[in-house]
């Protein structure tokens, strides 16, 4: 899944919400000392309209010069050039708005100090925020990785551009020389982390979200770039002849150079926000129910097999990156060292276990859970964190990662899910994995909105009939 480039504003909405809150704030400090920290009682009708009217021009001026534009990638001496061109725009427009309204009874010396203190204060609240940014995203691993794949001759040319243009989009995770052995060097500190003829190889068992690749060989390149589609990876082609027609087709700019972004599916920005609020008001409502599961779980569980009552396990997320995931416990403690005795009883067709009666599963209590999906709620929590989402695809198992050829990694271009298209669609009639991929890619290259809401329909209707657990 590719998240187009949404606009500065959007993108950088952090900072449009804190640069409004800071300029209410400065111009409520400059009412409080023009009065001498008292508060007339005139005081409402008299200034609250201008405060209005200077966050309104604050918010057009930021909108309309694309003030956010960039900004990441600014140091705090062209961030105070920027700040105090916004501002002086601001409120020279604010004194052509007295001029035309021509307020009456205004003191002018509450908005020379609203103006200083609030050119102050937004000026360094942005240079901390954005040096906390950089330090959330140096140690994110959220951030989409990006591999460059160029010749040569051209090598440092784009990395220099392309790592300029890395924050908050992606980060540069390294590069690979299309026609010499170069493992092992770095080009500007970014390491060539393989050949070009282990890169197939390296693909299958490392992060890689995005491709950036411009290459001489048009035949060789798209023979590559169709091998990435298959897997799931979002490419950004250099303008180059090529008669290969690429789905999701998007023409964008990359490290000042014009390229042809390529995916199974791409989806704008905002439709991604609308889902992340979701997940994150799902998750605080499963934790909450969790809790009060837990409750009444806990003690049932421990009575059937002494141990924690949740289960925790290291699961393949979104391209390849490991996570913890969380379960109420519903097998024994010793559950997966008994797996390896238990291979040759799989019911299922390919990378995945499945036992229909499962010995290693709790009496009582672990059939009931498992029936009934509760063992599955304490995986809120990973969708709170990010890890997951409500509706997705199914987490493999490092073990069923190590499996996968390119075909199957497309499944893992999506974030994974409490709930997905599988799981809705009889689960436990399917025994095939090729089935469980096909269903998997359907719902990311179909993904949307809708189709999300739709998912969670059906799987409270199968929840509720027990049609399988989730």
């Amino acid at each position: 899944m590719y998240r187009k480039h949404t606009t500065s504003v959007i993108k950088h909405l952090d900072f449009l919400v804190f640069d409004l809150l800071v300029m209410a704030v400065s111009f409520v400090a400059a009412c409080l000392i023009r009065n001498n920290f008292g508060m007339p009682a005139n005081w409402v009708s008299l200034y609250t309209r201008s405060g209005v009217i200077i966050l309104i021009l604050y918010l057009l001026v930021a909108i309309i010069s694309r003030a956010y534009k960039s900004i990441l990638q600014r140091n705090k001496w062209i961030e105070l050039w920027k700040v105090f061109i916004q501002f002086v725009i601001t409120f020279v427009l604010f004194v052509l708005y007295l001029f035309l309204v021509k307020e009456p009874n205004f003191s002018r010396s509450i908005y020379i100090m609203t103006g200083v203190i609030g050119f102050v204060l937004v000026w360094c609240y942005r240079v901390v925020w954005k040096y906390i940014l950089r330090m959330r995203l140096a140690r994110s691993n959220k951030l989409p990785q990006m591999l460059i794949i160029v010749d040569d001759a051209v090598s440092l040319e784009y990395v220099q551009s392309i790592k300029l243009k890395q924050y908050n989009y992606f980060r540069v995770k390294g590069i690979v020389i299309t026609d010499r052995d170069a493992a092992g060097e770095s080009i500007e500190e970014v390491p060539v982390l393989c050949n070009f003829s282990e890169l197939k190889e390296y693909l299958l068992s490392e992060v890689v979200d995005e491709i950036f690749i411009c290459m001489k060989d048009n035949q060789i390149q798209n023979d590559y770039v169709k091998y990435f589609l298959e897997m799931g990876i979002t490419v950004h082609i250099g303008f180059l002849n090529s008669e290969m027609e690429y789905p999701n087709v998007n023409v964008e700019e990359l490290g000042g150079h014009k390229v042809i972004t390529t995916g199974v599916s791409v989806s704008d920005g905002w439709r991604l926000f609308i889902k992340r609020i979701a997940d994150i008001i799902g998750g605080i409502v499963g934790v909450i129910i969790t809790g009060i599961l837990y409750l009444f779980l806990a003690p049932q569980i421990k009575k059937a097999d002494p141990g924690p009552a949740f289960f925790k396990q290291t699961r393949i997320g979104k391209n390849g990156r490991q996570f913890e995931i969380y379960k109420f416990r519903s097998m024994y403690m010793d559950a997966e060292e008994r797996k390896a005795e238990l291979m040759a009883q799989n019911e299922m067709k390919g990378h995945i276990f499945k036992m229909e009666n499962d010995p290693r599963i709790l009496p009582g209590i672990g059939k009931k859970i498992r029936d009934s999906s509760l063992d599955e709620f304490p995986q809120f929590w990973n969708v709170l964190k990010g890890d997951m989402s409500l509706v997705g695809t199914r987490p493999p198992t490092p073990e069923e990662y190590s499996n996968y050829e390119a075909h199957h990694k497309m499944r893992l271009s999506f974030k994974p899910g409490i709930t997905g298209l599988w799981q809705v669609s009889g689960r436990n009639r399917i025994t095939d994995f090729e089935e469980i991929v096909e269903l998997d890619n359907k719902y990311i290259r179909e993904w949307g909105l809708w189709l999300d809401l739709k998912i969670l329909l059906k799987t409270f209707k199968v929840v509720f009939k027990k049609d399988g657990s989730m």
